[in-house]
């Protein structure tokens, strides 16, 4: 019974350990997959940021083209709507220009007309000397106050041109200025795939030693023909190896 039970508990550690090791393998092969497989996958990510990439810096210089033709093509037309303002600023300029040169002309006229009339009236009347000079003077200085208003307001139409030009100037240039183009974001960098983790070799699980087995077998033939001897249910010439064996 004593080597029976020794054999038993043999076998079955043996089998136990068979299981584990075959466990601890089989655990080792899924994990090396597994390690094939995140690295596969680490590399279709990385594959993909790499185009997903390139197709984020397609669309950004597609966009930065566009807007710069948009952009200039806002700037032609402030450009040209800037060019027309300043000409009808001219030409309003000109043509108060025209308009006081002819008021100029009107005063001078009206003056020499007055001053024939006054003349003319002194002849008949037969007046002469002091009173006839105080007229023509009169006549002279209103002559004078209408041109020198005239002048005036000469000098404040252009003072007034140049205050336009330069509202148009600034104007144009804040709403060329405040033209908005779009900005991005830096892409963020692309992460290399990672190594996937070394996979653990299967721990091998030692089985039970046969040495030991041995020593427990003979160790249980000992006590066993002992056992005999001393209950005196066996000779001592029947206690052969094989024998006592085979009973057990």
């Amino acid at each position: 019974m004593g080597v029976g039970s020794s054999l038993a508990n043999f076998g079955s550690q043996k089998l136990a350990a068979e299981k584990q090791n075959a466990y601890n393998l089989q655990r080792q092969a899924i994990e090396e997959k597994y390690r094939v497989d995140m690295y596969k996958y680490g590399t279709e990510i990385y594959n993909q940021d790499i185009k997903f990439g390139g197709q984020v810096l397609d669309y950004q210089k597609n966009e930065f083209d566009r807007q710069g033709r948009m952009i200039e093509k806002a700037r032609d037309g402030l450009e040209t709507n800037y060019v027309r303002k300043v000409g009808q600023l001219l030409q309003r300029q000109v043509e108060e220009e025209m308009a006081l040169a002819f008021q100029d002309d009107s005063v001078a006229r009206q003056g020499r007309d007055a001053k024939a009339t006054a003349l003319v009236d002194a002849g008949k009347r037969g007046v002469e000397g002091a009173s006839v000079d105080a007229v023509l003077d009169n006549i002279a200085r209103q002559q004078g106050e209408a041109a020198s208003i005239i002048d005036l307001s000469r000098q404040a139409g252009r003072q007034q041109s140049m205050w336009d030009a330069l509202g148009l100037k600034a104007e144009n240039d804040e709403r060329l200025y405040s033209l908005q183009v779009q900005t991005y974001n830096p892409s963020a960098p692309i992460q290399a795939p990672a190594p996937a983790g070394a996979v653990a070799p299967a721990q091998r699980v030692s089985g039970p030693s046969t040495g030991s087995l041995l020593l427990n077998i003979g160790s249980n033939i000992l006590d066993a023909g002992k056992t005999a001897i001393n209950n005196k249910t066996l000779d001592a010439s029947k206690l052969s190896f094989g024998h006592i064996f085979k009973i057990t």
